[in-house]
């Protein structure tokens, strides 16, 4: 016995025995009066009505007995002064201490797999995973878990199916199911549709060494996988970037050491890559040729650290000795809480682009000075010949027959047609070489003070003018104001008989806003849609007469160009024009 009470009769024991059940192996009750002991087994089985109750007393009449066991005694033994009575007793409490014992245990048993149990149903219920097992022949005899809910699937759908038959189209799941079969324990990621699983067999054998069954559990990592693809895929495009040749690309802490480096940008120095990783960029080979763009690298540095993202021009030392012009951004990197875990440093070559734009300041200059030849060397000529003949047909007019009268307006036209064309094409060149900075312009308000402009040109050709809401936009604004008064001047002059409507409107497209200045004119073939944007090439049905003959829509056609913009015409002979072009969102100059 691993405890025995021995019961006294005071209240206060009874309540200490009351609180120790379930530390208590048997109850053994002696002499007392049927009546005492009664209600004393009655509460004692109320607490516990599994423990052993045994009565071991010399009174054994008939009433005590029925009493005793009617409370809840498990036997009453009668006492007497014999061996056997003695050995009774053992072998009766033995007997009730192996039961009470073996009860515990299994009701622990029952517990534990209860407990199992309610574990196992935790798993299925909330984890993306399939619990399965398969008898010999590899028929499903059970198919649980939440996982099965991703493949369309009610838990029990797969008992009494074949595996060979669910997944015959499956042969990587076919295969893992016969190495189980054939005993081998196999662990293996497996495809089902859109879902990846991870899955382990397990081989089941009973005692005599015979295959029972096979159990599996299946883990749906299809997110996981996921995951790890877009991992991977990030990791491709930063490498791609990282190792573009055409990059200067390095990795830096946030004080600004030097963590790794391009080979793009190795190429730029003598150093070994070991002998700059580690090294405080500033004080790099990069930037030893100049002090000052060296302070201007910490500076850098410190506001990326602090999140902000830093552009920069600079000049780095060319292979050969010379000098190379680079453009670059230093880019923090942050983490889930928006903490600078990192600097990217990229610059790109823009040498040729620099020289590009040098050898196009000096172009300028060229056109400049042919402006200034063109606006007052070439025009000195012409006014002296209209001069002359107008001094001709005055001193001689009486004196001159019809022909003379003729040539003398001849030579006018010629020279009133030819001072025009220098006109159009000084307007044309200071497109580029007397261009303003962009600002920010609201095309609504340069349309409205193109109409009222045009006042007088409108009443006269009968035209009217509409526009909806207009964006603003990044431009040059005297230049938009020109084009808009282009292109309306081009509608009223080329109009047929009859009221001219012009409708300006714009709306978004990618990048660019799309405006579209849309007339109710003659239109115009399909063959000349390009040509009328060529200098001295368009039609005499397209000329504009306010500017030089054919210049008109060129100068449209280079404003348009100097905003990194396009413009086209979209028309039908006799069937309006429709003038189209586009503006960047952001433009630059």
């Amino acid at each position: 016995m691993s405890e025995a009470v021995a019961i006294e009769w005071s209240a206060d024991d009874l309540e200490t025995v009351l609180d120790s059940l379930d530390d208590i192996d048997c109850v053994l009750f002696g002499d007392r009066s049927s009546a005492e002991h009664a209600p004393v087994i009655a509460r004692i089985r109320s607490e516990n009505p599994d423990i052993p109750i045994l009565v071991y007393a010399t009174q054994a009449d008939e009433d005590a007995v029925s009493d005793a066991l009617s409370a809840g005694a498990d036997d009453y033994i009668e006492r007497r002064d014999s061996a056997v009575q003695q050995q009774r007793l053992e072998r009766r409490l033995e007997r009730e201490l192996q039961r009470y014992s073996a009860q515990r245990s299994s009701e622990s048993e029952n517990q534990k797999l209860v407990a199992q149990n309610r574990r196992f149903e935790v798993i299925t219920e909330n984890l993306p995973v399939v619990l399965f097992a398969l008898d010999p022949d590899g028929t499903f005899t059970l198919s649980e878990g939440k996982g099965l809910e991703t493949l369309g699937l009610d838990a029990g759908a797969l008992v009494g199916t074949s595996v060979f038959e669910a997944y015959a189209d499956n042969p990587d799941i076919l295969e893992a199911i016969e190495r189980a079969l054939d005993g081998e324990a196999v662990q293996t990621t497996q495809a089902v549709g859109d879902l990846v699983f991870n899955t382990r067999y397990r081989p089941v054998w009973d005692d005599d060494g015979t295959l029972t069954s096979v159990i599996g559990i299946s883990l749906d990592i299809t997110e996981q996988k996921q995951y790890e693809a877009e991992l991977e895929r990030r990791k491709r495009q930063f490498e791609a970037v990282f190792n573009d040749p055409l990059l200067l690309v390095g990795l830096l802490d946030t004080d600004g050491t030097l963590r790794r480096v391009n080979d793009s940008a190795m190429e730029l120095v003598d150093s070994d890559r070991e002998e700059l990783v580690g090294t405080p960029f500033p004080e790099t080979e990069w930037w030893q040729h100049d002090p000052e763009q060296r302070a201007n690298v910490r500076e850098w540095i410190t506001r990326a650290a602090g999140g902000e993202y830093v552009t920069f021009e600079a000049t780095q030392r060319a292979p050969d000795g010379g000098e190379l012009f680079v453009s670059g951004t230093i880019r923090p990197v942050t983490d889930e809480e928006s903490e600078v875990t990192s600097l990217v440093v990229s610059a790109r070559d823009i040498t040729e682009r620099k020289k590009r734009k040098q050898q196009l300041e000096e172009s300028n200059k060229r056109l400049e000075q042919f402006a200034y030849v063109a606006s007052h060397d070439l025009q000195e000529p012409l006014r002296t010949v209209s001069n002359y003949t107008a001094l001709i047909a005055e001193e001689y007019g009486d004196e001159l027959d019809a022909e003379a009268d003729r040539l003398i307006d001849v030579v006018v036209t010629g020279t009133e047609r030819m001072q025009s064309m220098i006109n159009g094409l000084l307007d044309y060149s200071r497109v580029t070489t007397r261009g303003e900075e962009f600002e920010a312009v609201d095309t609504g308000e340069i349309v409205e003070a193109v109409v009222d402009d045009l006042g007088v040109a409108l009443e006269v050709h009968n035209g009217m003018v509409e526009w909806d809401d207009l964006p603003t936009v990044n431009a040059d604004r005297n230049q938009l104001s020109q084009l808009f008064q282009n292109l309306i001047k081009n509608a009223l002059e080329h109009s047929e008989d009859g009221p001219v409507e012009i409708v300006i409107r714009a709306r978004e497209q990618g990048d660019d806003y799309r405006f579209e200045v849309e007339d109710n004119g003659p239109g115009i073939e399909e063959n000349r849609h390009e040509r009328i944007f060529r200098i001295f090439k368009s039609s005499e049905q397209y000329q504009t007469s306010s500017q030089a003959k054919g210049l008109g829509l060129a100068i449209c056609d280079n404003i348009v160009q100097r905003h990194d913009g396009t413009i086209w015409v979209e028309s039908e002979s006799g069937r309006g024009s429709t003038f189209v072009f586009t503006i960047p969102k952001t433009g630059t100059d």
